[in-house]
This record gives C-alpha cells, structure tokens and sequence, in this order.
C-alpha cells in the first residue's frame, strides 16, 4: 500500500488536489449532496463540529471539508507515506494512522461526523471498518 503513495510522479496522485473543474466535480460531488443534506436538516455546523475521514489516503477530501469551512477535520489512513503527503498538500489537516477495521484507540462518540469516500471497498472486512466508523461517531 504505501508503494503507491511513494511514488514521486505527480500522476500517481495530482488528481486529489487538481484544479481541473470536472475532475473535481466528479471527486466533490457526493460530499457536496450528503453535506447538503446534513445542512438542510439542522444536522451541520462546520464551524463546531469535528469531523473524521476514514481511508482518507492523502487528504483530498480533507481539503474540501476545510475549505468549505469545517475546522476540525482528521485524515486518517493505514499509511504513514500518505498521511505525511496530506500534511504536506494541507497543513490545516489533522492526520492519524489508523486500521479502519480496527480503530480502539478512538474513545465511543470522539467525533460529529465520521465520513468515507471510497475506501470501504479496500478493506478485507468492510462491516468491521463500517461498525468502527458508527462505535467513533456521535450520535
């Protein structure tokens, strides 16, 4: 796994943090609904509450949080070489090297808003990383 985020070659990982306006569109999109309906439902105050994302890989999506003005956002990832490239590409960015299928050194209830945008499918036990993700969310 972290061979991939090794790799110097801006290919391997530029469209996370490309300004290219469909590719990010079609990265951001299903955020920008979930979110929005979070929001219309009373559910979201970005401002207040902290937000964890799992298989978070190098931070993308951390980025989007931010900037649409979460303040508290951690990335967290099985990969010590992306996390350091998150920190890199966003130093507003908290990150942790966690197993999503196992995260015990997250007390119940430690964050508002547990979030993954295509990770689940890299887990060899996805129900575990889904059951980790709700034991960690506030309810």
């Amino acid at each position: 796994m972290d061979a991939s985020y090794s790799d110097r070659s801006e290919s391997t990982w530029s469209f996370h943090y490309t300004s290219d306006p469909l590719t990010r569109y079609l990265r951001d999109r299903r955020l920008r609904v979930a979110l929005g309906i979070l929001m219309d439902q009373g559910h979201l105050d970005p401002a207040n509450q902290s937000v964890l994302l799992v298989c978070g890989g190098i931070g993308g999506e951390g980025t989007f949080l931010r900037d649409i003005g979460f303040q508290d956002v951690t990335v967290s990832h099985v990969s010590q070489e992306a996390l350091e490239r998150c920190r890199q590409f966003d130093p507003r960015l908290h990150t942790r090297l966690l197993n999503a299928e196992d995260m015990k050194e997250l007390p119940d209830d430690r964050y508002d808003l547990v979030l993954v945008q295509d990770g689940l499918h890299h887990l060899p036990r996805p129900v575990l990383g889904f059951t980790e993700m709700l034991r960690v969310a506030r309810v």
